[in-house]
């Protein structure tokens, strides 16, 4: 009877064996993978520094191309403040001498009126 045991045992025994070796050999396929890509990653690093010095030469040039530029817009934007100021008291001329020429043509026609009224 103790035979008749034993059998069934050593086959779930083999069968565990067995399913233990598959997973060590997929065990072993994801280290190899694990270590094929630590051999990339040294190079992947490299290649992203040299990416950021790229990257940082082509900051700094366009920050100096930017600099200028900043200046001569802070300069127009002050030269449109002066402009406009001057067309503001420009036009407020305008209109006051349109209010004179206006008020002095109204005098004008007055008197011409009380020239004629008087001289009939």
């Amino acid at each position: 009877m103790e035979s008749a045991w034993v059998q069934p045992c050593m086959f779930a025994l083999a069968q565990t064996i067995q399913h233990l070796v598959q997973r060590i050999c997929s065990m072993e396929k994801k280290l190899e993978g694990i270590q094929l890509m630590e051999k990339k990653v040294p190079y992947f690093e490299n290649e992203i520094r040299k990416v950021w010095v790229v990257i940082d030469d082509r900051a700094k040039g366009t920050g100096e191309r930017v600099s200028p530029l900043q200046e001569r817009l802070e300069l127009i934007n002050m030269g449109f403040t002066l402009m406009s100021t001057r067309v503001r008291e420009i036009e407020r001329r305008r209109d006051e001498l349109h209010e004179k020429v206006t008020y002095l043509q109204s005098q004008s026609m007055r008197n011409n009126l009380s020239y004629l009224h008087f001289s009939r």
